[in-house]
């Protein structure tokens, strides 16, 4: 495995059950990530940080780094998550970041794998896969410090694995990994070295070039580590991965959608805001002044507005 650009690090959230907590560093509560999601007819993108649903029902807060070397805390209400509508263990919340804080967004459409690009990797047992989280025991009380761990595909989706504190049957990647608790919420993601695309998927032809790329790719969340099954709840090895598949369902609900959609029709109508964010970063700020408005909107005064427009 190579050397991990540190932009993956910056991704990472740290969720608390409350304030104190966060401000605390307690070894409580679980791991968040930061994705972008672009806004169609826009150059704008929704920004969202994403967890378990199990680690989102106990979010009071979450901790970010800034740039003077700190952390600051950022509170974060149960009701701000929007969980996945089938009761796949995973949630997200619309965040509006000032820029002091530093931090990366996954961008999803560049990083989000899909089923079809699965099977034209020929993705399976053995696949490479690292991810960022929180080592609870030693996490960093005044800066966030994600820790990078590394595994190998064990099994891949198939029969569902039952959560029994959730009472859901939870499609999931089995990964050979070192997870542990306070990693729930990571970002696994799928590393396939060079010169072994073509191979993998059985599409080398004579006169073909090698294919000297890397992919890397979000493959699923981390929603846990599988025990033994005896008394002491040995920890196997084994870590479950709830797909990206299901991220992507959750970012095309309707809901979801509806709140990007007026996000969208607030910038476009506002006359100051520009739908180009790299060249205007005042109008930027502009926008995210109106999206932290749109985000408090409930549902249904949002596909009231959504109708006038």
């Amino acid at each position: 495995m190579p050397r991990i650009p540190d932009e993956f690090l910056e991704c990472v959230a740290y969720i608390y059950p409350s304030i104190e907590d966060a401000v605390q560093a307690r070894r409580v509560g679980g791991t968040g990530f930061l994705i972008s999601v672009p806004i169609n007819g826009t150059d704008l993108a929704m920004r969202y940080v994403v967890t378990n649903s199990h680690v989102a029902v106990n979010c009071g807060a979450i901790r970010l780094n800034t740039k003077d070397g700190s952390s600051d805390v950022i509170p974060l209400s149960k009701e701000a998550w929007i969980h996945h509508p089938a009761g796949d263990d995973l949630a997200i919340a619309a965040m509006s970041l000032s820029d002091r804080f530093q931090y990366k967004a996954l961008p999803m459409n560049t990083f989000s794998l899909t089923k079809e690009d699965i099977a034209l990797y020929n993705v399976g047992p053995g696949d490479d896969i690292f991810f960022m989280g929180r080592f609870i025991t030693h996490e960093g009380k005044q800066r966030n410090q994600p820790v990078v761990r590394f595994g190998t595909i064990a099994m891949m989706p198939g029969e569902p694995i039952f959560q029994p504190e959730r009472g859901h049957h939870q499609e999931s990647f089995l990964v050979e990994a070192r997870s542990l608790s306070g990693f729930s919420g990571s970002p696994v993601m799928l590393y396939i070295p060079p010169f072994s695309h073509r191979f993998r998927g059985g599409k080398f032809e004579p006169g073909d070039g090698l294919d000297t790329s890397t992919t890397t790719g979000l493959l699923g969340v981390d929603w846990g580590n599988m025990h033994l099954g005896d008394e002491a709840l040995t920890n196997s090895g084994i870590m479950a991965v709830v797909p990206v598949w299901k991220l992507t369902e959750l970012l095309d609900d309707e809901e979801v959608a509806a709140i990007r959609d007026a996000a969208a029709a607030a910038a476009i109508r506002d006359s100051s805001a520009s739908l180009n964010v790299a060249a205007e970063p005042k109008d930027y700020e502009r926008f995210e002044e109106l999206l932290d408005k749109v985000i408090r909107v409930p549902k249904q005064e949002i596909e009231e507005g959504l109708q006038e427009s």
